[in-house]
């Protein structure tokens, strides 16, 4: 038989990976036949393109004048240096599906410049991971899944898969990241146990967590897990976190501004700076400040059944160049960074936030959770399974999973599922929402979507407000505190046009129709008036529209 490839996306704040099932014959089991692949790229001193690279740091390096533009290693070392901060943009998964633009000059001829948005950034990640499939294997890629958080609304589901069709895929499934590693798990993915000798294995009617803490979200779930007599996994989710834009960026950025503080206290404020000197300044503090969170981390790894090696070994002299000569230079201890980050890891910080909502909304107690799969890189850091075990008591096992991969591999066992296939084990998953979805009615919040329902249909009666109205708006929010409509986010709204022969007065009643699909994006439809519908401000292109997008006249990482 010919080769099947079933891939999984994880397209990280930080960092993506793309994971591959490779099936060459009948009897190849799908477990054996899954890896994680590299990513064409050049690497830092740009002296030709890396194919080792296993990661694709989720940076771009514009050069608009010449219609190019640099992703992964080469772009970070851009950025990380701090010397073109306006040509470089990071962090885009979190800005997804909203209005956020980024306006990119030419570095040479500042006359020249273009905007764009994050679906188009995230676009050009994706198709830096297309082109390195392309090159492995000679071929498109025929179906793919592609995760996002949990808490993703509509707006940014539909903005991920418009990436995909903008990058080249036609074929695409979104997953929830944290069912993605609980997937990978179940299905014999391996994981490293953090606190020795207790059980592992998910058995019958257990409670099981996933924390996955990325470099810019924090996803957590609950899901209650079953065995069929096939052996396949039932599996109820119980609870999810709310959206939470939280993760290694914000370690980053605390240590960052510990550093500009011990730097300033030898010159002025870089408030008296230029700009361009100032986005300077704070690139090169921030991307210092991971190198360094990173290297501590290792050194207290090191040390953590030895508490007298620790306070010598966990310690490191953090000397760097900022800008123009002038230098950090300080020791950092682990008590010091421990201090810098409280604000983040005491019992009321945002570690443990996500958590204990799921503990509550699932109205459980933290001694009800058998076990926590840990994922996500900066999952690895000692902080975050000091914060954990206290929580926890030290009577849950932490389980780190694959913490870099796990999300990839995941989605390309769905994506081997999805294709009928039969020897992964499946998950039949009762699933929910993170938060409610509410539709502006008049002046009022009436809830459209309870959380607890992840797919299906209903209806909802709108009462027309005004005479002789061709235009109905429709806007939706999602928040859990239906008392608190102040605390809601928006979704983009949409606007239903009627014919004038409609003949729709004040006190008229309209069925709007919504469906939650497997990708829980949200499709609203007028089925008494199907015949004059006209939607506006849809985010979902068709494949063939996507691919016209303008961002596609870039070369990726060209010579």
């Amino acid at each position: 038989m010919a080769h099947k490839y079933y891939c999984g996306i994880d397209l990280g704040t930080t960092n993506s990976t793309i994971s591959v099932i490779d099936i060459e014959r009948g009897r190849d089991q799908p477990i054996d036949k899954l890896s994680t692949i590299p990513i064409y790229q050049y690497n830092q001193a740009f002296n030709g393109i890396d194919k080792n690279q296993f990661l694709l740091p989720s940076y771009l390096y514009f050069q608009v004048e010449d219609k190019k533009v640099y992703t992964g290693y080469y772009a970070k070392d851009i950025f990380a240096k701090g010397n073109r901060p306006l040509q470089t943009v990071t962090a885009v998964k979190t800005r997804i599906g909203g209005e956020s633009i980024v306006h990119i000059p030419a570095y040479k001829n500042p006359g020249i410049s273009e905007n764009f948005n994050m679906t188009q950034c995230s676009s050009l990640l994706l198709r830096t991971i297309h082109q390195s499939f392309r090159e492995q294997y000679g071929q498109e890629i025929e179906r793919v899944v592609i995760t996002v958080p949990a808490a993703f609304n509509t707006d940014e589901r539909e903005a991920t898969m418009d990436a995909a069709h903008i990058a080249g895929f036609e074929n695409v499934k979104i997953l929830d990241e944290p069912t993605a590693t609980l997937l990978y798990y179940i299905n014999g993915g391996e994981g490293t146990l953090s606190n020795l000798g207790t059980e592992t294995a998910i058995g019958e009617d257990k409670y099981v967590m996933v924390y996955d803490l990325g470099g810019g979200t924090l996803d957590v779930c609950i899901a209650k897990v079953q065995y069929n007599d096939d052996g396949d996994a039932e599996i109820d989710m119980v609870a999810r976190s709310p959206r939470a834009d939280f993760g290694g960026n914000n370690f980053d950025q605390l240590l960052g501004a510990y550093f500009l503080y011990n730097w300033e206290q030898a010159r002025e404020s870089i408030e008296n700076r230029s700009m361009d000197e100032q986005s300077t300044i704070i690139s090169r503090l921030v991307s210092k400040a991971e190198e360094y969170k990173i290297g501590m981390n290792e050194k207290v790894l090191e040390c953590l059944d030895t508490p007298r090696r620790m306070e010598r070994r966990a310690r490191t002299e953090a000397v760097f160049e900022v800008i123009a000569g002038m230098k950090v230079d300080m020791t950092l201890t682990k008590r010091a960074m421990d201090e810098v980050f409280l604000s983040l890891t005491n019992p009321d910080g945002k570690l443990l936030d996500p958590v204990k909502h799921c503990v509550q909304e699932a109205n459980l107690t933290p001694g009800d959770i058998s076990l926590v799969l840990l994922t996500g890189g900066m999952s690895e850091y000692y902080a975050v399974h000091e914060v954990l075990q206290n929580y926890f008591g030290g009577q849950t096992a932490l389980v780190s999973v694959d913490t870099r991969n796990s999300v990839s591999k995941g989605a390309a066992i769905h994506c081997y599922s999805e294709a009928g296939n039969e020897k992964a084990t499946k998950i039949k998953l009762q699933d929910r929402m993170a938060d409610d979805i509410f539709i502006k009615h008049g002046d009022k919040f009436e809830k459209l979507i309870p959380r607890h329902m992840a797919s299906g249909s209903g209806q909802f009666d709108y009462v027309i407000p005004e005479d002789r109205m061709l235009k109905m708006p429709v806007f939706l929010y999602h928040g859990l505190n239906e008392k608190a409509p102040y605390s809601f986010a928006p979704i983009s709204g949409k606007y239903f046009y009627f014919d004038e022969r409609s003949h729709l007065q004040k006190g008229s009643h309209v069925t709007i129709q919504w469906t939650v699909d497997q990708n829980k994006t949200i499709h609203l439809s007028l089925p008494e008036l199907q015949q004059d519908l006209k939607v506006d401000q849809t985010r979902l292109r068709s494949f063939q529209e996507a691919q016209k997008d303008p961002v596609n006249q870039y070369q990726i990482n060209p010579a």
